[in-house]
C-alpha cells in the first residue's frame, strides 16, 4: 500500500500523542502490551527481561482488545473457564451437548442462571495459567492451547483477552519461582489454583502504530483503523493558524526590508 510522506508524519504524531497519555513512570517492574505489534514485554529496572508474542482480539467492535492500564494481583493455575453468557449462547449451545461432553464443559446454575463452565485440563481455552488485573473489561492474559496461531503474523483471534506465547516464563517472572514450580503447578497441581503476587506489577495495554525496535523506526499494522481518526486531528492541532502565519509573514517582510 502506498501511503503518502505527510501520512506517515501524521502517523508518528499520532502515536507521540498515544504516549502523551501514559504516566510519566511506569514502575520499577511492569508489563508492557502493544496491541497492534501482537507483542508483550516485560521490564525490570528499566531493562526488557521477557519478550513473547500474543494473540490480541478480533478486528470487530466487540471483540477489540481495549487500551487501558491497571495492576497484575493473581496467577491462577489450571483455571476453570467461565464462559460469558454471549458467548455460550451464540457459539456452545447451539452445538448440541455432544460438543461440551467433547470439549470437556459442564452446565450449572449460576445464581439462578444457566451457565457453562470448561474444566480444567488440555483442551481448556485459557490454557493452564491465567493472570489477573481486575478491570472493567474483564480483560486478561493467559495460555492457550491452540500455540500453532503464534506462527501468524497477524495475529488477531481472541474475544478480547490476550493469548501468550510463553506463559510459563510470564508465571516465574511474576511470581519469582523457579520453571520446576511452575511446571509443576500448571501441569500437576490443584484446581483453580490462585496464588497472590509478591508485589502488584504493573500491566499497560497500549496501541501504538509506530514504534522503535533497536534504534530502528518501524510502521506497524493499524489492526482496529484507529490511526484513520487520530491522524487528522493530531494533524489539524499541529497546524498554525491563519493568524500565526499572517505574523510570521509580516515579520520577514519587516526583516527583509
Amino acid at each position: 500500500m502506498n501511503v503518502s510522506a505527510s501520512y506517515r508524519l501524521g502517523e508518528i504524531a499520532a502515536n507521540m500523542e498515544r504516549y502523551r497519555w501514559l504516566p510519566r513512570t511506569f514502575g520499577s517492574r511492569y508489563i508492557f502490551v502493544n496491541v497492534p505489534a501482537f507483542k508483550l514485554e516485560a521490564f525490570d529496572s528499566g531493562q526488557k527481561v521477557l519478550e513473547m508474542k500474543v494473540i490480541v482480539g478480533q478486528e470487530y467492535q466487540d471483540k477489540a482488545t481495549p487500551v487501558f492500564a491497571d495492576s497484575m494481583e493473581t496467577v491462577v493455575f489450571r483455571p476453570y473457564w467461565d464462559v460469558p453468557p454471549s458467548i455460550a449462547a451464540k457459539e456452545i449451545f447451539p452445538k448440541g451437548s455432544g460438543y461440551l461432553a467433547r470439549e470437556n464443559m459442564e452446565v450449572y446454575n449460576a445464581h439462578g442462571r444457566t451457565a457453562v463452565r470448561q474444566r480444567p485440563g488440555p483442551k481448556n481455552a485459557l490454557g493452564y495459567v491465567k493472570f489477573l488485573f481486575p478491570n472493567d473489561f474483564n480483560i486478561y492474559l493467559h495460555d492457550t492451547p491452540n500455540h500453532e496461531l503464534f506462527n501468524k503474523d497477524v495475529r488477531a483471534f481472541s474475544h478480547g483477552c490476550i493469548r501468550l506465547e510463553k506463559p510459563a516464563e510470564l508465571a516465574q517472572w511474576v511470581l519469582g519461582w523457579p520453571p520446576d514450580k511452575v511446571e509443576q503447578a500448571m501441569r500437576d497441581g490443584p484446581d483453580s489454583h490462585g496464588v497472590r503476587l509478591p508485589r502488584k506489577i504493573p500491566v499497560y495495554i497500549t496501541y501504538f502504530t509506530t514504534f522503535m525496535n533497536n534504534g530502528q523506526l518501524y510502521f506497524g499494522n493499524d489492526l482496529y483503523n484507529r490511526d484513520d481518526k487520530l491522524v487528522p486531528v493530531v494533524m489539524a492541532g499541529a497546524m498554525p493558524s491563519k493568524e500565526v502565519v499572517d505574523a510570521v509573514q509580516a515579520l520577514r517582510r519587516i526583516a527583509e526590508a
